[in-house]
């Protein structure tokens, strides 16, 4: 059983240490150095940084009996290259123990419940090809209504 929030500050250590470990199993591929780069600090800094701002977005968590096991991020979109899209589905990492179960379906659902409160029409999600996406991931983002499109 878990439980969906809104994140406080307090909840920033174990967010960056899901996103840094699921940073390093999500991609792989990429250079060792960006990892370095993108490690246990800077991802806290990173969350402490978002946590305190102001502005169109929103940090959820999933917890459990066990803790804080998952965690999503959606904001206003700010890239040039897709201005029809009003908000970006940001980032949602989950611990392993719970990866395809209900969690991931649910956290997407308090995505787009925010985008909807929020009065935003479009929004966007982007993920490398290279990406080792579990197969119902994309059958998520369709039942969502979600389309996939193909970068350049």
């Amino acid at each position: 059983m878990y439980n969906i929030r809104n994140a406080v500050m307090q909840d920033a250590s174990s967010i960056s240490a899901i996103h840094h470990l699921c940073w390093k199993e999500c991609y792989p591929y990429l250079p060792q150095g960006l990892h370095d780069l993108r490690g246990k600090d800077f991802r806290m800094r990173q969350w402490v940084a978002t946590l305190e701002s102001s502005g169109k977005h929103a940090t959820f968590v999933l917890e459990t009996a066990r803790g804080i096991l998952g965690f999503s991020h959606v904001k206003e979109n700010t890239d040039p290259e897709i201005p029809e899209a009003h908000a970006e589905l940001h980032a949602c990492y989950f611990d392993l123990s719970i990866r395809r179960s209900s969690a991931g379906p649910s956290m997407m659902r308090h995505m787009l419940q925010w985008i909807v409160e929020n009065d935003m029409k479009n929004c966007s999600v982007w993920a490398w090809e290279k990406k080792p996406c579990p197969s119902n991931i994309w059958s998520t983002w369709a039942r969502n209504r979600l389309q996939k499109r193909s970068g350049d």
